[in-house]
């Protein structure tokens, strides 16, 4: 079982985002240039989306993270991994709305 969660906003990727760029996935992921024209592909047609992993503890109590940037499919499945990143958390505590 895994203590991360994926976190988006379904903001879709260019298909000349870096992370698509041969550069990246065959140097650094070992994918093949027929494996990122696909995904430049999925790009494209708007089927690839910019989210991020994060451990769920960090996710439900700071207000900032460390996270691992991914670009993933309609399904949630991460297809390639990024840079890490520190993204602002936007979710709201259950004390902000009066409850407790």
């Amino acid at each position: 079982m895994s203590n991360n969660v994926i976190v988006t906003d379904w903001e879709a990727v260019d298909e000349d985002d870096f992370y698509l760029q041969d550069d990246w996935g065959v140097k650094h992921h070992g994918m093949s240039k027929k494996t990122m024209a696909g995904l430049r592909r999925q790009a494209k047609n708007g089927k690839l989306f910019k989210a991020y992993r994060v451990a769920a503890v960090t996710y439900c109590v700071y207000r900032e993270m460390d996270a691992q940037s991914l670009i993933i499919n309609e399904d949630r499945e991460e297809l390639i991994e990024g840079e890490g990143a520190v993204i602002g958390n936007e979710h709201k505590d259950v004390w902000e709305d009066g409850n407790e």
